[in-house]
Formats: structure tokens, C-alpha cells, sequence
């Protein structure tokens, strides 16, 4: 999730109480995945869902991510 603050400036889950490590365990564990705003690239909207997948038979692992458009697509940025 590291790239969505990146993104948006500021972190993904937003609560009353910040320091409540049991409801933001809760929201990352059982809520609904954080959204990028419609402004965001399809590729880095898709890129962020392929990751934050619930079920880790459907989350990419980090060889297929390396692989995913976004990535491949700023590949100059890596090297």
C-alpha cells in the first residue's frame, strides 16, 4: 500500500483515531480496499487492485507484478 500515499498524500485508511491499531486492523483486514481516484491511470488503478487483493490466491505475486503494464510501462524508472 506504500504507493497509494505516495499518490494521493496521504494514507489510504482514514480514522477518527489514528493510533486505534485495532479498527485500522480491522479496515485493512475485513473492509473494503482503498479506491485511487478516477484520475488515476487505469494501469496504476489495476496495478494497486492486483495488490491489494483479499484472497492470495488471487493477489499477484511479485514476479507477475514486475510483469503488470504499469510497470513494464515505466520500466526506465527502475533501472
Amino acid at each position: 500500500m506504500c504507493m497509494m500515499p505516495l499518490y494521493m498524500g496521504r494514507h489510504p485508511f482514514h480514522l477518527q483515531d489514528p493510533g486505534d491499531l485495532t479498527r485500522l486492523s480491522h479496515a485493512i483486514c475485513q473492509g473494503e480496499p482503498p479506491q485511487l481516484p478516477l484520475r488515476a491511470s487505469s494501469e496504476l488503478r489495476d496495478f494497486v487492485a492486483s495488490c491489494l487483493q483479499k484472497d492470495n490466491t488471487k493477489r499477484w505475486t511479485a514476479a507477475e507484478l514486475l510483469n503488470h503494464p504499469f510497470i513494464l510501462g515505466h520500466k526506465e524508472c527502475t533501472t
